[in-house]
């Protein structure tokens, strides 16, 4: 084997031996210098209190699930909706576009109260939330990828009497699906996010609402198992993204995320 190789195949081995030895320092410092549990439980008394409450965990977590991907749906495909628009007609752009920015830029703890009004407490204000937060970099990056087109080929197809849709669809829209994912992989970070701030101000039920419950009951490890599920749920649904995007794009190279100011939290 040659040495690139070997260097490559445990490449992916280092963020584990690093979890684990933090987690290591962690359990030991927490016991030799006898923190209290209230303030920082040691690993495994998070483990512990994770599998004690277990059904309680789960009933929550399926409520946060529930409300990130209906959220995310709705936003991806509003963005989604929205860039295409603007980019296919310039006079939606001058219109709408800076209303959009707008829109944007108000944080959403503000409207929160707006929402509850509308909708009341529960679910049909958090995924309203969700996707007043995810909905935008989805927008800004598909509407990026649809702006950035190649002239060149433009010309080619309108040489042999492609239409205008012809050549939108096969030149703009086939090239801005790699911006498109790259709006999906950070809408759907900010889905989890807008989730929980939901969650914490119009929620009854969801991991959010039982971090609230286990920091006024002081019960730090329930706490924490809340956090390490929303944890992982970002980090999975995030490679979950990125697997969708090689499986339907081999032939995409990667494109970079356009970031920034984009939750408006």
């Amino acid at each position: 084997m040659k040495k690139g190789a070997f260097k490559t195949r445990y490449d992916s081995y280092y963020p584990w031996v690093f979890l684990a030895i933090c987690l290591m320092i962690w359990q030991l410092a927490a016991g030799y210098f006898k923190i209290p549990t209230y303030i920082l439980p040691a690993p495994w008394a998070i483990i512990s209190k994770g599998i004690e409450i277990w059904p309680t965990l789960l009933h929550h977590l399926l409520v946060t699930l529930e409300e990130i991907l209906v959220g995310f749906v709705l936003g991806s495909l509003l963005g989604a909706f929205l860039a295409f628009f603007i980019s296919y007609y310039a006079l939606a752009r001058k219109i709408f576009l800076p209303y959009m920015v707008a829109f944007q830029t108000m944080p959403k703890l503000g409207l929160a109260p707006l929402f509850i009004i509308w909708f009341g407490f529960g679910f049909l204000t958090n995924i309203t939330i969700v996707t007043s937060i995810s909905f935008f970099p989805i927008l800004v990056n598909f509407f990026a990828g649809l702006d950035q087109f190649n002239e060149n080929e433009e010309r080619l197809m309108a040489s042999y009497n492609a239409s205008k849709n012809q050549i939108y669809f096969h030149v703009r829209v086939f090239r801005a699906f790699p911006f498109l994912f790259a709006g999906l992989q950070l809408g759907i970070i900010l889905s989890v996010t807008g989730a929980i701030v939901a969650e914490f101000i119009a929620g009854n039920e969801g991991l959010g609402y039982l971090t609230i419950l286990a920091n006024n009951n002081l019960e730090t490890a329930m706490m924490f198992c809340a956090l390490l599920l929303l944890g992982i749920i970002g980090f999975v649904f995030y490679h979950i993204m990125d697997f969708i995007q090689k499986v339907l794009m081999p032939w995409a190279t990667k494109t970079k995320t356009l970031t920034g100011s984009e939750s408006g939290l």
